[in-house]
């Protein structure tokens, strides 16, 4: 029994000497901490620190009570002292701390965002985030099109040419990347990089990557535009697509200042479109074009294609010579560079005669190759009535006054004039002189006669032939003569098309003081 007491007060001494100082020293520790995670950022005042001690043991516990420190008084504290808890063995910062970096990126975006470009270069300017403005625009971009026109706007107005390149760098890889390639949005960022460019006087490899990036663009840009210009050349010139075709055209025509651009788009269209939609629509549509330049350049191509296949009969180069007259009569032609100024002039020297002649000489005469002679109207005794004035050839050969005419183009159809019985048109009379052939006359009573005065002309070589709308009957010289010095004409009613010479004529530039010198 003795033994079992003095084992019992050896407990007792051990704890009084060994464990209860060590438990209180352990609960003062505990105590101290918690104060510590006060003043951190790892405390919260909606969670208590609970400590749960031994029940035999809390008799002899006292420990400290943990201050009373209520929770705006705490916030305050933590916002006025923010000191990061440190591992003292591992000597790292907790990961829960924010970090600056990303921190600052996403003030970037959300300022952005919000169109406030100044606010967002003042941070980019604060700290050094160039290596992360493609992370910057990533999340801007969002992967959306219609974010394109706010990182523009955030380019076009950064202040600093190097950040403003590399905003608009990081934007087109994104257009790349998401297949974004809206030629209206490509030709905006290839413009706002070359803007850019103008404020860069060394940068050697800025100038590379821009040159390299607008490149690029204009490739995608042409063959977009193509695509779209080759679509709308089957439609009419006032047609609502070919309009908005033509707005498009005007954009890439002012990409660039040498029109370089533009010259490679419509050159594809016009080689692309030729074996699709006939020559003369793909003409009127070019010729609808604003700009001066733009018409001559888009012509000039299509002159080029006919040209290549051995086309230029075609009635569509007729149209052509229409417009190039029309645009050396425009204001601002004399405007126009020296090279187009030659490209057009070349374009009118490879004309058929015939073509030539007909519209750009103010008086023609027309001769004919089988009997070598020119066409001219008869005095008053030769009429047939009052209301008519007969048509022959001269058969002297040579130009006479009545033998001048004014040509007048509408549409495809001309219309001659004689210059010497003023307002008299040419036209294929109802009367027939045989069952295959009709009389030609002019109105005497002035003005035209309805489709019997309307002629087409039909190109080859070096001369054409006159069909006459009315009828389709074409011209020709006849054998029958009417006295010593006239040859009769008429249209050939079998409506056969034939190339005999007699039904072959020439349009011819007439030297009208020369003719009038001569009293012919």
């Amino acid at each position: 029994m003795f033994s079992y007491i003095v084992i019992i007060l050896c407990c007792v001494q051990f704890i009084n000497a060994v464990a209860l100082p060590k438990y209180i020293s352990t609960s003062s520790h505990l105590n101290e901490y918690h104060e510590n995670l006060v003043e951190t950022d790892y405390y919260s005042p909606s969670k208590e620190v609970e400590v749960t001690l031994p029940s035999r043991l809390l008799k002899f516990s006292n420990p400290t009570p943990a201050p009373d420190i209520k929770p705006q008084i705490l916030k305050e504290q933590l916002r006025q002292d923010r000191v990061p808890v440190t591992n003292k063995e591992t000597q790292t910062t907790p990961m829960e701390y924010e970090n600056p970096i990303n921190k600052g990126l996403a003030e970037i975006v959300e300022e952005i965002r919000r169109h406030h470009f100044t606010e967002a270069q003042k941070i980019l300017s604060g700290i050094n985030f160039n290596d992360k403005i493609p992370d910057i625009v990533h999340q801007v971009y969002n992967n959306s099109m219609t974010n394109i026109d706010l990182l523009l706007d955030f380019g076009r107005n950064l202040t600093k040419t190097d950040v403003a390149c590399s905003v608009l760098f990081a934007l087109w890889n994104e257009m790349k990347v998401n297949g974004h390639r809206d030629v209206y949005k490509m030709i905006a960022l290839v413009n706002a990089i070359e803007s850019q460019l103008l404020n860069v006087n060394g940068s050697t490899e800025l100038k590379n990557k821009a040159e390299l990036v607008t490149n690029e663009g204009i490739l995608d840009i042409t063959s977009a535009t193509v695509k779209i210009l080759k679509a709308a050349m089957t439609s009419a010139p006032n047609n609502k697509s070919n309009t908005q075709a033509r707005l498009l055209a005007d954009s890439i025509f002012e990409l660039d200042s040498n029109h370089k651009v533009f010259d490679e788009v419509i050159k594809n269209v016009a080689n692309e479109s030729f074996s699709e939609v006939s020559a003369i629509q793909i003409a009127q549509n070019l010729y609808s074009h604003v700009f001066i330049s733009q018409a001559i350049s888009g012509i000039q191509e299509l002159f080029k294609k006919l040209e290549d296949s051995h086309n230029l009969d075609s009635p569509a180069v007729l149209n052509i010579a229409e417009y190039l007259k029309n645009l050396k009569n425009m204001p601002n032609y004399v405007n126009l560079s020296k090279p187009k100024k030659d490209a057009v002039d070349a374009m009118i020297q490879k004309m058929p005669l015939c073509a030539r002649n007909l519209i750009f000489e103010p008086y023609v005469c027309i001769w004919n190759r089988g009997k070598s002679e020119y066409l001219y109207v008869a005095g008053s005794e030769f009429n047939r009535n009052e209301d008519k004035r007969s048509v022959f050839t001269r058969t002297t050969r040579e130009a006479v006054g009545p033998g001048v005419w004014i040509v007048e183009k509408m549409g495809d159809e001309f219309f001659f004039q004689n210059k010497a019985y003023e307002n008299e048109y040419l036209f294929a009379a109802t009367g027939m002189h045989s069952k295959d052939s009709r009389f030609v006359h002019t109105w005497t009573e002035g003005g035209k006669v309805g489709k019997k005065s309307s002629w087409q002309i039909v190109l080859e070589s070096d001369v054409c032939y006159l069909r006459n709308v009315n009828y389709d009957e074409y011209l020709f010289a006849s054998d029958r003569q009417s006295g010593d010095k006239s040859r009769y004409v008429f249209t050939w009613i079998p409506k056969t098309s034939t190339r005999e010479a007699n039904f072959q004529w020439q349009i011819r530039k007439c030297d009208l003081s020369e003719i009038l010198k001569k009293g012919l």
